[in-house]
């Protein structure tokens, strides 16, 4: 019988200051796909990477800054975002299928742009900066993602199991999934 793929949870980076201001990422429990998305805008389309894909976004965003200081206040995106010029930005590659920008608004804030075909991501330079925090201290890494992603089908699988026989096994999955959450930190 053939594994089911299943999506993983939305992983941020631990240095994101929490709450839905993040840049968010998850893999496929097959290791063949990942999406990003903004926390903020959980219901907007996700940009999709191949694995492939996602390891090289990590390496060309790894050392990723403008060449200007950081904007002192965090500024409102959701506004701002209609009013960026993203024709005048300069795009830099970010794995072979998507590019990012750091684009400066009229309100003096500078944004950075993901996107990808269709999807356009807005994230501010705090998200950003927790984010390529977190790739350079290996939190985006596949193999990260990926279990996870295993652990979610596990629990799945064991819900599946808990609804037929009617067992309950919600604490072994939870307790089974904080563990490998916890080796996840602690091999940073």
């Amino acid at each position: 019988m053939a594994e089911t793929v299943v999506w993983g949870p939305w992983w941020r980076s631990s240095y994101s200051s929490g709450g839905d201001n993040c840049v968010d990422a998850a893999a496929t429990s097959d290791g063949t796909r990942v999406r990003v998305r903004d926390s903020k805008a959980p219901d907007e389309s996700p940009c999709m990477f191949s694995a492939d894909g996602w390891v090289a976004l990590l390496t060309d965003v790894a050392d990723a800054r403008p060449g200007i200081a950081p904007a002192l206040r965090a500024g409102d995106k959701e506004t701002a975002r209609p009013d960026l010029d993203l024709k005048a930005a300069v795009w830099r590659p970010a794995g072979p299928d998507a590019e990012f920008a750091f684009v400066d608004h009229a309100d003096g804030i500078t944004y950075v742009v993901l996107r990808q075909d269709m999807v356009v991501l807005v994230f501010t330079m705090a998200e950003w900066d927790a984010f390529l925090a977190g790739v350079r201290d290996g939190e985006f890494v596949l193999e990260h993602l990926v279990l996870l992603a295993k652990l979610e089908a596990e629990a799945a699988r064991a819900a599946v199991v808990a609804a037929q026989t009617g067992s309950v096994v919600d604490s072994l999955i939870a307790d089974r999934r904080a563990e490998a959450v916890r080796e996840l930190r602690e091999r940073h």
